[in-house]
């Protein structure tokens, strides 16, 4: 699919790294579940922690960057959130379900 902001997950980014094959994301292992926004992907792992990746412009990644340089093309914690037993995402926003 398309990989224009890294929402592929596998170190690329751009139009030349859109992909119509599946392919692995870089650095997930044990993963609970996984979605999707618009331009950004999401999984929880086994241990209740939550990576995301791919457009971040408005902080949809939750890793405390935002803005036109913090786009990520591989999995990022999602700070200071534990527990988390459900992520899914919007246009460019991400919601979770913790206790």
């Amino acid at each position: 699919g398309n990989n224009n902001q890294g929402e592929l997950g596998n170190g690329y980014h751009g139009d030349s790294a859109d992909r119509s094959t599946p392919g692995s994301v870089i650095g997930l292992e044990n993963v609970r579940s996984i979605s999707g926004g618009a331009y950004h992907s999401l999984a929880v792992l086994e241990s209740g922690r939550a990576r995301a990746w791919g457009y971040n412009e408005y902080g949809q990644l939750g890793n405390g960057a935002s803005g036109a340089a913090a786009d990520s093309d591989v999995p990022v914690a999602v700070k200071d959130l534990l527990n988390v037993r459900n992520m899914d995402g919007g246009y460019v926003h991400t919601l979770a379900v913790a206790p």
